[in-house]
């Protein structure tokens, strides 16, 4: 079972920053002499402290020029793929809505059907018989529903053409 010490956390600070002069010098010298704790902690941490410095005397610094272009690509396309979300979101909304229009108007449709049917009873009680027909109405009420069925679906991508820029 290992035991822990409470020095270790201000050894390891120490050793990080190599102040063994700094702070208590001596004092923590015979304390890593006498706790095996610590001795180990210090003979590792010295060693990867040691390979750290190397790392960092030996890491390769790419030219200026090459970070600002990496940097310049990596801004645009940041703000490429914040666009396409907004796009997406957008078209996925518009698309949502021409549906639930579509609904609302083949559903409206559909119950114009049984009013139409039942205006054609009034009418042929209460108007003149060449009024009264309602082939006029009926036969353009599903060109009508189609024109305006199609404005809606069209509508996404005329706003889409209105407000892209090149």
């Amino acid at each position: 079972m290992t035991t822990v010490c409470e020095r270790e956390e201000l050894l390891l600070e120490v050793v990080r920053a190599g102040r063994w002069t700094q702070i208590g010098g001596e004092e923590l010298s015979s304390h890593i002499a006498a706790c095996t704790s610590c001795a180990e902690l210090v003979a590792v941490a010295s060693a990867l402290a040691v390979d750290h410095q190397a790392a960092l005397h030996d890491a390769p610094v790419p030219p200026s020029g090459l970070v600002w272009w990496r940097m310049q690509k990596r801004a645009r396309e940041e703000a490429l793929r914040a666009a396409n979300r907004t796009v997406t979101t957008i078209q996925a909304v518009s698309i949502a809505a021409g549906v639930a229009i579509a609904l609302l108007i083949l559903g409206t449709f559909a119950d114009m059907q049984s009013l139409l049917h039942g205006a054609k009873e009034f009418m042929t009680i209460h108007l003149p018989a060449h009024v009264a027909s309602g082939s006029a109405m009926s036969q353009w009420s599903v060109p009508l529903a189609l024109a305006v069925l199609t404005c809606f679906a069209l509508a996404p991508v005329a706003l889409y053409f209105a407000f892209a820029r090149d």
